[in-house]
């Protein structure tokens, strides 16, 4: 089921933040389902793609820290 969620995360999430100019890149220690997050080599956060449950800590920190707001 993890790779149904996998693909579901990169398409909506990952997709919508890099189309809005963030860097999301896998971490290459594990099977590329970790990702930082950043814009403009600001501050990053480490987010799981697997972890729908967290997704509001994802909102958060990209409002409070970019002013975005990722709504899809």
């Amino acid at each position: 089921m993890s790779g149904h969620y996998n693909k579901v995360f990169n398409r909506k999430i990952i997709g919508v933040l890099q189309k809005a100019g963030f860097t999301c890149q896998t971490t290459t220690k594990d099977n590329k389902n970790k990702y930082w997050i950043s814009k403009n080599g600001g501050e990053r956060y480490l987010v799981h793609s697997g972890e729908v449950q967290r997704f509001h800590k994802l909102k958060r920190f990209l409002k409070e820290t970019y002013a975005y707001d990722l709504s899809l």
